[in-house]
């Protein structure tokens, strides 16, 4: 992780990526049953990006999530390096 831009915008755009997670799953209820395979398909594909966007090693980024979902909604939570 590249820990020099956690920058106010980066916290940022976590807090609107849950606030838009949260309306999609009030307004569509049986999403909730999905949550775990959108977890590993978009870990998969965020993954992917990262290792583009930073020409970092793959094996900087695990190939399995290691956040839960209930870290990655908590509205306090921003992983650290």
């Amino acid at each position: 992780m590249q820990h020099w831009r956690q920058s106010n915008s980066w916290r940022a755009t976590i807090r609107v990526q849950r606030t838009s997670i949260d309306k999609l799953l009030r307004r569509n209820p049986g999403l909730k049953s999905r949550l775990d395979e959108a977890l590993i398909e978009s870990w998969s594909e965020a993954r992917d990006l990262a290792i583009a966007e930073t020409d970092l090693p793959d094996n900087n980024f695990p190939e399995i999530c290691p956040f839960s979902l209930e870290e990655i909604m908590n509205p306090d939570f921003f992983p650290l390096p």
